[in-house]
């Protein structure tokens, strides 16, 4: 696994517990099945830090690309295995998306269907997160040409910076 990413989760993690805010890890049982539904799209380096690092059920706040302030932040709930297999497998644009390499780790809290989603399909071990907008069609090629906002440029980075929801 990526040393920035692990570090950053890691931070993150201490920052959400002195926040009152704890997340959970994922089972072993739960991402064999989560391995078994995806297959090769599920990175070995998510897996191994969905089971070592605490993130799951945590939400985060998100600040798009040219908004700025607190009025602008948006609400992701980290997703354990279940959601993920849900998102990446039955439900669009996940489902559309699923064989480009992008898979679903996050929802969008506040409920508008707009999900987020891991670009692992360079291989990179520290991907971009985006957020691909759900009404913009089924077609993956119409998804990713018109649907997809870049959230950060790398899993660490928004690791290092999200904001923590307040007890």
């Amino acid at each position: 696994m990526n040393p920035k990413v692990l570090t950053a989760a890691r931070k993150l993690v201490q920052r959400a517990e002195r926040d009152r805010q704890a997340g959970k890890l994922a089972a072993a049982d739960d991402l064999d099945r989560l391995g078994r539904a995806l297959g090769a799209h599920l990175p070995d380096w998510y897996r191994e830090l969905l089971a070592t690092v605490p993130l799951i059920g945590l939400e985060l706040g998100v600040i798009a690309p040219g908004m700025s302030g607190d009025d602008d932040i948006s609400w992701l709930l980290w997703l354990g295995p279940d959601a993920i297999s849900t998102e990446s497998v039955e439900l669009y644009p996940g489902s559309a998306v699923l064989r480009h390499g992008y898979l679903c780790v996050g929802g969008c809290a506040h409920g508008s269907g707009d999900q987020y989603f891991l670009n692992t399909g360079a291989g990179d071990d520290d991907p971009p997160l985006v957020q691909i907008y759900h009404d913009i069609g089924a077609e993956a090629e119409r998804i990713l040409a018109d649907g997809v906002v870049e959230i950060a440029p790398t899993l660490s980075a928004f690791l290092a910076e999200a904001r923590i929801l307040s007890s």
